[in-house]
């Protein structure tokens, strides 16, 4: 949000001015100043209008209005449900049951082993906000996050169900153990990069001002709730499933891999006022396509050229507008 959004919202307009001023470090009567300062005033007069009041529940009788609105938040939701499918919270809450299942024993190694996954998860997020979030894209990262970790988990899986370690039990890891282990943090790295940051990014950005602050409410508590199911389930499952509990986690992201392919948009690079035009397009894997070439033709009207049928197909979502332009838009010589 822009600074001082917040004060101005509430109707502190002077102490909004002031941090405004402080952060762009210009004066307030600086033209620049002015004018992003009138465009936020607009902006906030514009969601409330569109909520119908600035009352505390405006905004969700705005949401719970839209069917639109309310079936994207049930898919938002429904991204919370397949992250904790992955296994990330069974692993975050019960990591030395799950080392153990796989044959690594003692406190010290233990804590080695949860230490190594815990920097792996943050250098993977990092990766993803400084390089992939805006280059590779959010439904790509996802499918490719989902199908990696589900091969990783499948061959945990097998490793468990064939030599048995918590069975026979060794005073260290052999070959097969510690081949569990490196695709235990290669799940690591799959999961770090694509469903541990993307529900939260999808939440956020496809929903317009005045629907975002009550979606996200509802993405944190969809977040916690299958949270809590995982937590409370995840200790009978090991109890019951042994190595099945992997093959479940694997299966999630299988299922989820093709969830992904059937029915997300793909959200970067689309302003936030074309989100309702993106999630109406059909099929909703091409929708990224076709409203970047909605906007590309009103571009290149504003500009006075002619707008050509496609001649070629772009081999890769992530080229560049350039190279894309290049194929869909002639400028006029006439």
């Amino acid at each position: 949000p822009v600074a001082g959004g917040g004060e101005a919202a509430q109707g502190r307009v002077e102490e909004a001015r002031e941090k405004l001023s402080y952060i762009r470090h210009l004066p307030v009567d600086h033209p620049y100043f002015v004018e992003e300062f009138n465009e936020m005033h607009a902006a906030i007069d514009e969601t409330r209008r569109a909520a119908g009041g600035d009352s505390y529940f405006a905004p969700f009788k705005y949401l719970f209005s839209r069917k639109h609105l309310v079936r994207r938040l049930a898919f938002a939701s429904s991204l919370f449900l397949f992250q904790n499918g992955t296994g990330i919270n069974a692993i975050n809450y019960y990591s030395p049951t799950v080392f153990k299942s796989i044959g690594i024993t003692g406190t010290s190694t233990g804590l080695l082993t949860t230490g190594i996954f815990g920097i792996i998860k943050t250098t993977g997020a990092a990766l993803f906000i400084l390089i992939l979030v805006e280059t590779v894209g959010r439904r790509r990262l996802l499918m490719v996050s989902s199908s990696g970790g589900a091969v990783a988990m499948y061959y945990i899986a097998g490793y468990i169900a064939i030599a048995k370690p918590a069975q026979n039990k060794k005073t260290s890891l052999d070959a097969g153990g510690t081949s569990a282990l490196v695709f235990f943090y290669i799940w690591t790295c799959f999961y770090s990069f694509g469903y541990n940051p993307i529900p939260w990014v999808y939440g956020a950005e496809s929903f317009d001002n005045t629907a975002r602050p009550v979606a996200q409410i509802f993405n944190a508590a969809s977040n916690w709730l299958y949270n809590f199911v995982i937590s409370q389930a995840t200790p009978h499952m090991f109890a019951k499933m042994g190595y099945g509990v992997y093959l479940f986690f694997a299966t999630m992201m299988v299922i989820s891999t093709v969830y992904i392919y059937l029915f997300m948009p793909e959200t970067k690079g689309i302003p936030i006022e074309e989100m309702d035009n993106l999630h109406e397009k059909r099929p909703q894997r091409h929708a990224h396509k076709m409203v970047l070439e909605e906007l590309r033709t009103r571009a290149a009207e504003r500009r006075g050229e002619a707008v050509l049928a496609d001649q070629a197909e772009s081999r890769d979502d992530a080229s560049s507008a350039d190279e894309k332009e290049a194929n869909q838009v002639k400028i006029s010589t006439a």
